[in-house]
């Protein structure tokens, strides 16, 4: 069968498809196997094209591989080195005080009797599960949120224990 040249790698028609010409193997930087019949490219040669160079490989594999240790050492740095420093922070990021103002004034009948008057109220919010899991240090600190408050420790220890979501707040 004559062979016919098709472009630069030396494609030749030999049965039913192109296969690359094996004495050409300074031209191919691939190994071609077989053509399948059903391929939309059979009649048109392939780009094989050069494949990276040693070098440039090398260069970019550096290149990833710095990025990937900066990554890990800067994860390292955060969690491991201040680690206390972040954990701080975010136990000053879970109390909040909120301060609800007044939307009304005094209340007056016509005489200038006070009706209505703002008054100052006061909730004391816990989460059960965020509270001390040592029972001393729960007890002493429930003493110190009864002492301030002005109410009794028992009546505290009696509604979170009448709790049934450890997550969610209750006013004691």
């Amino acid at each position: 069968m004559a062979e016919q040249d098709h472009g630069l790698f030396g494609w030749t028609k030999e049965g039913t498809g192109l296969t690359v010409n094996i004495r050409h193997t300074e031209q191919v930087a691939h190994e071609a196997l077989f053509e399948d019949d059903f391929t939309a490219i059979k009649d048109r040669p392939m780009y094989l094209g050069l494949p990276f160079s040693r070098k440039r490989f090398i260069f970019w594999s550096i290149i990833c591989a710095a990025l990937v240790a900066g990554l890990l050492g800067r994860a390292f740095w955060m969690q491991i080195m201040q680690g206390g420093a972040y954990a701080a922070r975010a136990e000053g990021n879970r109390l909040r005080q909120e301060i609800i103002p007044a939307p009304r004034g005094i209340i007056r009948d016509r005489d200038g009797v006070v009706l209505a008057d703002n008054v100052p109220s006061f909730d004391i919010m816990a989460v059960p599960w965020l509270l001390p899991h040592d029972p001393a240090a729960r007890d002493a600190r429930l003493a110190d949120i009864a002492r301030t408050a002005g109410i009794d420790a028992s009546s505290m220890e009696a509604t979170i224990a009448s709790s049934t979501d450890p997550t969610q707040e209750i006013v004691l």
